[in-house]
């Protein structure tokens, strides 16, 4: 069962990261946003002017937090398997 549950978050993990990086990335070649559809009113009552700073937010923690967990649980998938 519990190589199941390590199974699922692995995908989970790897789709969300992928999916972080693949958007900080978007918004940091394009910080207004448009190249995925965003409107830079969305952020009318934030700090922030364009969408560079969420975008670098997405991407490190997001992105390589979840790619940095889907691999500790691979590695700890590959110990318990030794």
């Amino acid at each position: 069962m519990a190589a199941v549950k390590n199974s699922i978050l692995a995908i989970v993990q790897i789709f969300h990261g992928l999916s972080g990086l693949f958007g900080g990335l978007m918004l940091l070649h394009d910080p207004t946003g448009q190249s995925l559809s965003l409107e830079l009113e969305w952020l009318q009552n934030t700090p922030f002017p364009n969408f560079l700073i969420p975008g670098i937010i997405l991407f490190i923690f997001v992105g390589i937090g979840n790619i940095l967990g889907f691999w500790f649980t691979y590695k700890k998938k590959r110990k318990r398997a030794q």
